[in-house]
């Protein structure tokens, strides 16, 4: 199979598994089990519990209107104690119209915001530790 072929073949299969319920990588913190849906959610995790920040995993929902069509919005991490959403998203996940209506129902709904779109771990976790940062002011 040429290179093209198979990323191909490969992204679809990833769609079809982000669709219907993700992957769950199983991780231990803070002597809880999540099941995470991706890597890079197990690593905004591990920095939130390594600076003693405590957060909900996919516990929201929040309803949300697209073309007169109703969906409910999951979001990845709420950290209660500053009513703050933290939303993780990969590039090929990405959806400009449905991110700007989830974060318009969640705003909406009074919470505090963040998207947190894909990058190397280091520089992930720099982006996290910036959020913590200004939480702490």
């Amino acid at each position: 199979m040429d290179p093209e072929t198979k990323m191909r073949v490969i992204k679809n299969s990833v769609l079809k598994l982000r669709k219907y319920g993700g992957w769950k990588i199983i991780k231990y913190i803070d002597c809880v089990e999540y099941k995470f849906r991706s890597v890079p959610e197990t690593w905004i995790a591990e920095t939130l519990s390594e600076y003693k920040i405590s957060f909900e995993y996919e516990t929201l929902s929040i309803p949300y209107i697209i073309n007169d069509e109703t969906h409910i919005y999951i979001p990845d991490f709420y950290l209660q104690s500053y009513n703050l959403i933290i939303e993780f998203k990969g590039y090929n996940f990405f959806d400009e119209v449905t991110q700007n209506c989830k974060e318009y129902y969640t705003k909406k709904l009074g919470y505090e915001y963040i998207l947190l779109m894909y990058k190397p771990k280091e520089q992930l976790i720099l982006d996290i530790k910036q959020i913590i940062n200004r939480l702490s002011i």
